[in-house]
């Protein structure tokens, strides 16, 4: 028996330390598991969204802003008169009284009545003294310019974070860390009463100082507009672009949809075309592809090429100048000058597919540029090797598509002596502390600086008379750009629109020293529809007003200033008063002949042997055509197109010179 009691006792002394050891475990041993049960019974968590930083413009105006709203929530265990206080909060809130008074009725602590009330409201609420109501502060975001830049800032939803725009792309730095209130729970789990005053200062988000000028794009917005009105595009639209920094000084779009609705909401579904829309964008392509042959030592701006009435035939394909000019060559600073598609055609088949693909490929075609807005486009463009008839198109701005942003990024290098820099839409991001941060912007040299230096000087011919860019020229300034007028492309039947155009004008201003790109589209405009007529206009009264504003005095200057480097190496001569139509016809084909383009010669022009290049491109019967009264040996090899001429005697055209044309 005894033992059957010590055994008894030895066993309930055990039990009994086990449940010591165990009591000891969960009242002093830290238990992970535990504190969190104890948080879900003991404490209820609020969240409170925190102050999101604001935006300004290069000039400190504010863009986006906080302004105070007050969220009403009850505390229904010290409400006193449920249906009474919800008859008195109805009126002021704009909700159903039985609605109220459910929600007063709930057993807990805490229930949100409604958010986001103004200050009156709240002022108006508080005057009832009703017991259990109270407030607390929440932030909502404001926009005291949105239409000029609405399409940029995009918005933010209604639980405070960027769903578009600017707001998305730096919505981590922008969105402060939100605020949790814990509200602890009595023994049955119900809430305790809380201090409303818990939540004062709520952490800020980051402030953004963009590069936008609020000035420059009010501008800008007030012309596109005016362009809206008078020629019925779809959209127009424009930036200016700093060229040094990269930094978009202004950046706008208008639309039909806007012109018949500006409300906030319709400029939340419309997407932004400098950075979303890629199109086929023309002739402002030329300057990259004359670019691309300097370059590459093919052609001097002074080279010589057929004006082959107008048109020329490559195989199948028949390309053709939008007017038809009376002259029977141009240099390639003339074709520029009056936008010639025959003589960018005779320069592609010359200059080759890989050096212009890979010039091309430099100046970031087919790829981001990066700027710092969502969802950028980066066109469609082929890097590798090119079909010839895509190099032809490609010479005069079609076959592939490119964004805005990319092609005034790219008039900005030229404009930069040689030098690509990163577009940007920010300047500095600065902390709640005050501490700024600026944004590191790539750069790279994407051409030599000779070529961009005699660039800029081709590119001031096309806004001098006789120029397809009159109309862009601002007066007492030098303007250096290129109009583009391109058909669109059918995606459905395929092909090209007879009657839908894309018009556009790049430049840069002054031209002797570019401080600006200014980038003017307009899509799909009525009845008058070439970038000379439509874009051009724009660009004038822009950049007029920013060169005002900057105070960037007048400067009479010769185009011929702009260029750093001697004549006899650079080959370009200013045209200032120079006449494209200057020839006369003396010969045409006969009309059994099997050549696809009639030929024409001027009587007074000198061929040289940087002038042979003209041939290019060309049959044998059009090659003697153009040789025939130049006293020179000509032998040919191979059949087809002039694919390369070679001196065999002699280094210029004389009665002693021989040359070789190999046809491929």
């Amino acid at each position: 028996m005894k033992h059957f009691i010590r055994l008894f006792f030895a066993l309930k002394l055990l039990i009994f330390c086990a449940i010591l050891g165990q009591g000891a475990n969960i009242q002093i041993l830290p238990h992970k598991k535990l504190d969190q049960y104890k948080n879900v019974q003991f404490y209820k968590s609020i969240k409170i969204q925190a102050r999101r930083g604001r935006i300004y413009d290069r000039k400190d105006k504010e863009l986006a802003i906080n302004e105070p709203t007050y969220s009403v929530f009850a505390d229904p265990m010290n409400v006193k008169g449920s249906r009474w206080t919800a008859l008195q909060l109805s009126k002021k809130l704009n909700i159903y009284p039985p609605s109220l008074e459910k929600k007063l009725n709930r057993r807990t602590r805490f229930v949100w009545l409604k958010r986001r009330v103004n200050l009156r409201t709240r002022n108006d609420i508080q005057r009832l003294n009703l017991p259990g109501i109270h407030f607390v502060s929440e932030p909502q975001r404001q926009y005291p310019s949105q239409e000029i830049s609405a399409a940029v800032l995009g918005f933010v939803g209604s639980e405070g974070r960027g769903l578009e725009g600017l707001e998305y792309y730096y919505d981590s730095y922008l969105a402060g860390k939100d605020v949790d209130l814990r509200v602890s729970r009595d023994a049955k789990g119900r809430p305790l009463s809380i201090d409303p005053e818990q939540y004062i200062n709520p952490p800020e988000g980051h402030d953004l100082q963009l590069t936008l000028d609020s000035e420059f794009q009010q501008f800008l917005q007030m012309e596109l507009k005016k362009v809206l009105q008078e020629h019925q595009p779809k959209s127009a639209f424009g930036l200016v672009l700093d060229v040094q920094t990269g930094a978009i000084r202004a950046s706008s779009e208008w639309t039909q949809t806007h012109n018949e609705d500006s409300s906030m909401q319709n400029f939340r579904v419309n997407k932004n075309s400098l950075f979303h829309e890629a199109l086929e964008q023309g002739s402002t392509i030329k300057p990259f592809a004359a670019a691309a042959a300097i370059e590459a030592g093919k052609f001097k701006p002074g080279s010589e090429f057929a004006c082959l009435g107008g048109k020329i035939k490559i195989g199948r394909r028949t390309i053709s100048d939008a007017k038809k000019l009376k002259c029977e060559t141009l240099t390639l600073t003339e074709g520029l000058k009056v936008s010639s598609n025959v003589v960018f055609t005779q320069l592609a088949l010359g200059l080759g597919e890989t050096k212009m693909r890979e010039f091309y490929n430099r100046l970031g075609f087919g790829e981001k540029t990066n700027v710092d807005f969502p969802g950028e486009a980066k066109g469609l463009y082929l890097k590798s090797r090119w079909p010839n008839h895509l190099l032809m198109s490609a010479s005069f701005g079609h076959g592939f598509t490119a964004t805005p942003i990319q092609v005034a990024s790219a008039y900005a290098a030229i404009a930069n002596d040689g030098i690509w820099t990163q577009p940007h839409l920010v300047d500095k991001i600065i902390s709640p502390t005050g501490l700024s941060k600026n944004l590191e912007i790539s750069s790279r040299r994407v051409m030599l600086k000779s070529t961009a230096q005699v660039l800029k000087a081709m590119l001031t011919e096309v806004t001098q008379e006789g120029g397809t860019g009159t109309k862009a020229a601002v007066e007492g300034y030098l303007v250096a750009g290129k109009t583009g007028t391109a058909n669109k492309v059918d995606h459905i039947a395929g092909g090209y629109f007879k009657d839908k155009y894309f018009s556009s004008f790049v430049g840069m201003v002054p031209a002797e020293k570019p401080r600006f790109v200014i980038y003017i589209g307009v899509d799909e405009p009525q009845e008058k529809y070439y970038g000379s007529e439509v874009a051009a206009p724009v660009f004038a009264k822009v950049a007029q007003f920013v060169l005002n504003k900057e105070n960037i005095p007048p400067t009479n200057i010769n185009p011929m200033q702009v260029v750093a480097c001697p004549n006899d190496k650079c080959g370009y001569q200013p045209l200032l008063h120079a006449s494209i139509s200057k020839s006369t016809t003396i010969a045409s084909i006969s009309s059994n002949s099997t050549t696809s383009m009639s030929t024409t010669i001027a009587s007074t022009s000198v061929l040289n042997s940087n002038s042979l290049n003209s041939l290019l491109g060309l049959t044998m019967r059009e090659s003697l055509r153009v040789l025939k009264t130049k006293p020179v040996k000509v032998r040919f090899q191979g059949k087809g197109l002039v694919a390369k001429v070679i001196f065999e005697q002699g280094h210029d055209i004389n009665e002693f010179a021989k040359i070789l044309i190999k046809l491929e």
